[in-house]
């Protein structure tokens, strides 16, 4: 429950309502920073993290120095969303440094399941570093992740080749718009989803018309897709999409829609919510 009180004292500062007087929009700012500063020392590595993504939220910039603090954090998570709020902020020098150090760190090979578990962990931590890195572009971004397109792990090499995507360079983004049209639907569902990841509004209507495919599996992976993409037009795609006849693709829908705070979805947000039947 904090952890949500959190995120919307952090959205009420950068976004405040129509209904807010600016005395009252002043006091919910001071509020939320009370509390993101309070919740920044938090011994949960969760609160730590959200605390951490809400400051670039707010665009807030007395926050870079404990921003900066926070890339030493022991929790990856942690680091991952202090660094992005310093892209959010303007200050990207220590952040590109802190993700390149984790996307470096390579763990060796090993036969110890012990061991094994510790590699895939830190691959997986090595690939979300590589998708924070890669909303800063610039050519050293680039130039790494040239490098790591030959990284014994399959997680980081894949993870490399949606960044490359997701920073425009079309050789990379093309082949998952090929995918998107396989006729394995395993295959279309895999780069759908990888489409949403990109979220570029140039793979918008592939995502959207996969809405129309004839496998749910894929229904479902572009619904969770078109969460990514901003704006009225994948908002309408997802209220299509909540009268699809798979429970699981309505859920989905719902689910993405709740992340649009346009007062269009909010209006059928409140409609769904008097209206459903069921507690979900």
């Amino acid at each position: 429950m904090a952890r949500m009180w959190l995120l919307a004292a952090a959205l009420t500062v950068a976004s405040p309502g129509p209904s807010l007087s600016p005395a009252e929009a002043a006091a919910a700012g001071k509020q939320a920073v009370a509390l993101l500063t309070a919740y920044a020392q938090s011994a949960d590595p969760e609160t730590r993290a959200l605390a951490a993504a809400a400051w670039g939220e707010i665009g807030n910039t007395t926050a870079i120095p404990a921003l900066k603090k926070a890339l030493r954090d022991k929790n990856i998570g942690v680091l991952i969303a202090a660094a992005g709020s310093l892209h959010r902020l303007g200050d990207d020098e220590a952040a590109a440094q802190a993700l390149t150090a984790i996307i470096r760190k390579r763990t060796t090979a090993s036969a110890s399941p012990e061991q094994v578990m510790r590699r895939l962990a830190r691959d997986q931590a090595r690939a979300k570093a590589i998708a924070a890195l890669s909303e800063f572009g610039g050519e050293e971004a680039v130039e790494l992740f040239e490098e790591m397109l030959r990284d014994p792990s399959e997680a980081v090499r894949e993870a490399t080749s949606l960044a490359l995507a997701r920073m425009g360079l079309d050789e990379f983004g093309n082949p998952f718009i090929e995918a998107a049209h396989s006729k394995d639907e395993a295959v279309r569902s895999t780069a759908v989803r990888a489409l949403g990841e990109i979220g570029l509004a140039e793979y918008f209507a592939v995502v959207r018309d996969a809405m129309a495919d004839a496998s749910a599996l894929v229904r479902l992976e572009a619904a969770g897709a078109l969460a990514s993409f901003k704006g009225r037009e994948a908002a309408a795609a997802l209220e299509l999409a909540m009268q699809d006849e798979d429970a699981r693709v309505r859920a989905k829908a719902l689910a993405g829609l709740s992340r649009f705070m346009d007062l269009d979805s909010l209006e059928t947000l409140r409609t769904i919510r008097n209206e459903a039947k069921t507690p979900e």
